[in-house]
């Protein structure tokens, strides 16, 4: 785990060029929860305060025992990604200049942390709006070094809770479709999910590629990504209003 790095600032790039900078300077940087970690002695960021907090209450959210969890690799990544995401979209969604989910840029940024979220809880058996409510916790624990937290709890709390009820029935439904077609697949004797599949269940259920290709992965599959980007690519040239290709 890096907790301090240097880097020696010497050059300046333009076009292919290498320049020497007028003042050559160190940049450095350390990791102030990594290097709790070192200090506490424990084994990752997850058990320094206050994300170790954040992490055991959504631990507590799950059917089964937080003992037999996270000695699940699996289990515990996905704990990792929602004690993460959720710091990180409640932070996002406090900003004085915060964004909403959406399809552009930073709110394309925070649609995909909570969906990867809503995801994660899928494989904890945790329902996405009780996660959403965790977020009570993230405020309270931050909320005194950054105020605005408490000033926007409203729409945090609405915003999480409306896009993680959103997407939880599209994956739910388009999940068990794709499961469906690898269990046809296997029978088959086959290994690989292809473009078709995968371009039908984002274009039709709203399944993003990278959510296909980690269930398909769990389940000892591939995905024919490259055709998927080939069908992408095509669909949005047809889409073009003016019907151009570019």
């Amino acid at each position: 785990m890096e907790v301090w790095n240097n880097v020696f600032m010497t050059f300046q790039r333009r076009g292919g060029q290498l320049l020497p900078l007028p003042r050559a300077n160190v940049d450095t940087g350390m990791g102030l929860e990594r290097m709790l970690t070192v200090l506490n002695g424990t084994a990752s960021v997850y058990q320094t305060a206050p994300l170790d907090a954040i992490y055991q209450r959504i631990a507590s959210l799950s059917p089964t025992g937080v003992e037999e969890r996270t000695s699940h690799p699996e289990l515990n990544r996905a704990l990792r990604i929602l004690t993460d995401h959720l710091r990180s979209a409640v932070f996002i969604l406090g900003d004085p200049n915060g964004v909403l989910p959406s399809n552009q840029g930073g709110g394309y940024v925070l649609r995909r942390l909570i969906r990867r979220a809503v995801r994660a809880c899928q494989t904890l058996e945790i329902q996405p709006q009780r996660w959403a409510q965790t977020a009570e916790l993230v405020i309270d624990r931050y909320g005194s070094v950054y105020p605005e937290l408490h000033e926007h709890a409203d729409r945090i709390a609405n915003a999480l809770i409306g896009e993680g009820e959103r997407f939880e029935g599209t994956l739910r439904r388009a999940t068990a479709k794709l499961r469906r077609e690898i269990a046809r697949l296997r029978a088959e004797g086959g290994d690989r999910i292809p473009a078709e599949v995968a371009f039908h269940l984002y274009d039709t259920d709203g399944l993003p590629i990278e959510f296909t290709s980690e269930i398909a992965r769990e389940a000892g599959f591939s995905v024919d990504v490259d055709g998927f980007e080939q069908l992408f690519d095509q669909h949005r040239q047809r889409s073009r209003p003016d019907g151009s290709v570019r």
